[in-house]
């Protein structure tokens, strides 16, 4: 059961490409900024200032080393919402399409993934301000197999020969998602279900981008919808109305 939570202060983002309004143009080919990304829609509704220090692409040993840099600089937020995964679980693809049979490890192996949250979560209280974590939105493996073999049939051979199965894809991604929901679980740290934003519609996948990993604008609603409802029912008080 979720906790009413206070903030005396300004609000600190701090995640990847998902928190900073990242999107995928399938028309241009590249990951440009979405106007109404659900981060951006949802600050204009909050009374308190809010400094987002998200960066494209950032796995959680950049967020803990930017986040330690932030805390130490100026002064503690009232929150920090935290929100990291989806670069962490993923493989140089370069390489296993190059060598699948050679060993190969994510770019965050899941134990360090986890001690670097739960660093997160330790340094954010330490300062005084109250964490948050965010678990993560779901991928779709048959778009993002299609975007990292780029159409390349030895490339595709050679991933798919170390992935086993395309399905493989979604369940790694997964894992990472239900260690922030262990760390939150285990630290007493209120947990954004952002997952089931999406998770909860007939088709997922129509709300996720070409390149299988970021939500379109139509996902971005459903995450607006998801943190509004949060803030609603356990900090109403952040609200400007």
């Amino acid at each position: 059961m979720e906790r009413q939570i206070q903030c005396e202060g300004d609000i600190l983002v701090a995640g990847d490409s998902l928190t900073k309004g990242v999107t995928f143009d399938a028309e241009r080919g590249r990951h440009v900024m979405l106007p109404g990304a659900f981060v951006a829609q949802v600050t204009k509704l909050l009374k308190p200032a809010v400094e987002n220090i998200s960066r494209y692409g950032c796995k959680s040993g950049e967020l803990l080393q930017s986040l330690r840099e932030r805390l130490s600089k100026k002064a503690a937020p009232g929150l920090v919402v935290l929100e990291v995964g989806g670069n962490d679980c993923a493989y140089d693809w370069d390489a296993v399409a190059k060598d699948p049979h050679a060993p190969h490890i994510p770019n965050t192996p899941l134990p360090d993934f986890e001690e670097n949250l739960r660093e997160m979560v330790g340094i954010t209280r330490g300062a005084g301000s109250q964490p948050i974590l965010c678990n993560l939105p779901p991928i779709d493996a048959e778009k993002y197999f299609r975007f990292i073999t780029r159409g390349e049939p030895a490339r595709e051979r050679g991933i798919l020969e170390f992935l086993g199965d395309v399905g493989h894809i979604y369940w790694w991604h997964e894992r990472y998602s239900a260690t922030v929901e262990r760390v939150a679980q285990t630290t007493d740290t209120p947990l954004v279900l952002l997952r089931s934003a999406m998770l909860q519609e007939e088709d997922y996948r129509a709300y996720i981008c070409e390149d299988g990993m970021h939500p379109n604008p139509q996902g971005h609603a459903r995450l607006t919808e998801a943190l509004l409802g949060y803030i609603r029912s356990y900090a109403p008080g952040l609200l400007a109305v």
